[in-house]
């Protein structure tokens, strides 16, 4: 049903239940037509919370940028309507973009060397997914 992922994350959110925000966000980076449905339907509050939460994921737990980046995307294309529809919202929003802004720089500034030094390492012939499968047992 229509409104089942926007009750499950606003009670996850309310809840700071961090294995419910996890199963919500989850959902919605499955389902593109649920995520934009249920950013259209969030206030301005529910919107920095959201936010705030994918902020901080992203700084915890990289390797779960799939999942955040649906939402990232979706919030910042919300962000376009928030300031008219929601003003007071979009101040609490507003004040979430900057440290957004500062994840993306900390986590793209040094790219091109670690793109440089992955080179290097694949022409001394170490193969890291062969090292990565090792470590995760498969």
């Amino acid at each position: 049903p229509r409104g089942d992922l926007h009750a499950l994350l606003a009670q996850a959110l309310a809840s700071s239940h961090d294995a419910h925000v996890a199963a919500a966000l989850r959902s919605g980076a499955d389902d593109p037509a649920a995520l934009a449905r249920t950013l259209a339907s969030l206030a301005g509050p529910e919107i920095a919370a959201l936010l705030a939460r994918l902020v901080g994921g992203m700084a915890d737990r990289p390797d779960r940028a799939h999942v955040h980046l649906p939402w990232v995307r979706g919030v910042v294309a919300r962000c376009r309507t928030l300031g008219r529809d929601d003003p007071k919202g979009w101040e609490c929003v507003r004040q979430l973009l900057g440290p957004l802004r500062v994840l993306l720089l900390d986590r793209t500034e040094g790219m091109g060397r670690l793109l440089e030094l992955d080179g290097r390492l694949k022409m001394m012939g170490c193969d890291g997914e062969k090292v990565l499968a090792i470590q995760g047992g498969k």
